[in-house]
């Protein structure tokens, strides 16, 4: 979990027999009245199920989905998205 400047605030590191929702819901709650003034969290597109409402009602905070836009032809780099993907760089 990094910040809107890529500053990391949270890492969870796991067993590859854990998928990527338990891991989101894991690291949810190891965040859970550490940032109370965290609002929204923004994922990328594996995370469009039912995990979100369960963030929201444990946490409180809304999750948004990160999508592509419709015209992208190439690479291009979601501008908020990227910030996490500059971290890992």
């Amino acid at each position: 979990m990094v910040d809107t400047l890529g500053l990391i605030w949270e890492v969870f590191v796991a067993g590859a027999n854990l998928g990527d929702l338990e891991g989101l819901a894991a690291l949810a709650m190891s965040m859970k009245g550490r940032l109370p003034r965290l609002k929204k969290i923004l994922v990328d597109q594996g995370y469009t199920c039912l995990i979100g409402e369960a963030v929201k009602n444990v946490c409180g905070w809304e999750v948004e989905v990160s999508k592509p836009g419709l015209e992208r032809k190439g690479f291009k780099p979601e501008l908020k998205r990227w910030i996490i993907e500059r971290t890992f760089g």
